[in-house]
């Protein structure tokens, strides 16, 4: 609105400044690690530097030519690093005291069978009046 001051520009330091000149503000190891990338033959290694403030950061060379990459999560280097709580241990599916039973799925032929079972016992009386007034309804649609 009316009245907000200007925002002021960041400015970042100047390109191209020695790596001398970084601070590691929240830890008191260096920002930059050097080495050479093979020990077994040094005349034909690289200088690998190694970002420790942002981690994954890398560059390599050789004196004429130089590659840098960057392979990591984006997140500066903490030295309290998140920890989240271990989940709880999952729980049994069920007390193996023996009250549960597994038992396999009935054949077409079992279910065939039992079909005909409760079928013999609706014969006997039980249901019918409920039965007939179903297929009258299912006549009338």
């Amino acid at each position: 609105g009316e009245g907000a001051e200007p925002l002021e520009p960041e400015m970042g330091p100047d390109i191209l400044t020695p790596i001398a000149n970084d601070k590691c503000s929240s830890s008191a190891t260096e920002v930059w690690s050097i080495r050479r990338s093979w020990m077994l033959f040094p005349q034909h290694s690289h200088a690998v530097v190694s970002n420790n403030l942002w981690p994954g950061a890398h560059t390599a060379g050789n004196g004429i030519k130089f590659e840098s990459v960057y392979i990591g999560y984006g997140h500066k280097y903490e030295a309290e690093q998140l920890n989240p709580a271990m989940p709880p241990i999952p729980r049994d599916e069920y007390r193996e005291d023996g009250s549960i039973m597994e038992v396999s799925d009935p054949s077409p032929e079992d279910e065939a069978a039992a079909a005909r079972a409760n079928a013999d016992d609706d014969e006997d009386g039980e249901g019918e009046g409920e039965e007939e007034e179903e297929e009258e309804e299912e006549e009338d649609d």
